[in-house]
């Protein structure tokens, strides 16, 4: 009977639920897109607002791209662009953590399964099919795989 009870209680420890996936954060991306390593910092809210701005490589520092209520505005020291949201090709690497996103907010991601401290999610959206895993106790996006694009990204 003790051994029963013993098993019933490790099993319900190894099967907690995560923590639903963050929609209102901020972090920095470390992001390998299709062999060139890029830097940005971005600032998420669960209605598809995003503001990605870019830190590294030089040659893509300082340009900002903000989507906010349907509209891209596309920043560059004093060269502005405003414009419909699927502006951007769903390649570009803006437009797709946008659509990830995008995605994830109308709750298209499907956990896959859960392994030490992270949740896996499967979804699909305009940029390809996606993996996104997030901090199981938290819900905070760790990472980010595009495979059609070859995207990969880190969230810290």
């Amino acid at each position: 009977m003790i051994t029963i009870l013993i098993l019933c209680l490790i099993l319900c420890s190894c099967s907690k639920k995560p923590a639903e996936i963050k929609k209102d954060f901020s972090a920095t991306i470390d992001c390998d897109y299709n062999g060139t390593k890029l830097k940005a910092e971005i600032n998420a809210e669960k209605h598809n607002d995003l503001v990605i701005k870019m830190l590294e490589p030089s040659g893509v520092e300082g340009y900002t791209y903000t989507y906010k209520g349907g509209r891209l505005n596309v920043n560059y020291k004093e060269l502005n662009t405003d414009s419909a949201d699927d502006y951007l090709p769903s390649t570009s690497f803006a437009g797709a953590i946008y659509n990830v996103l995008k995605s994830v907010n109308r709750e298209k991601a499907v956990l896959n399964g859960s392994y030490n401290s992270l949740a896996e999610y499967k979804g699909k959206c305009n940029s390809g099919n996606y993996t996104l895993k997030t901090d199981i106790n938290t819900g905070y996006i760790s990472e980010l795989e595009i495979k059609e694009i070859k995207l990969t990204a880190l969230f810290s």
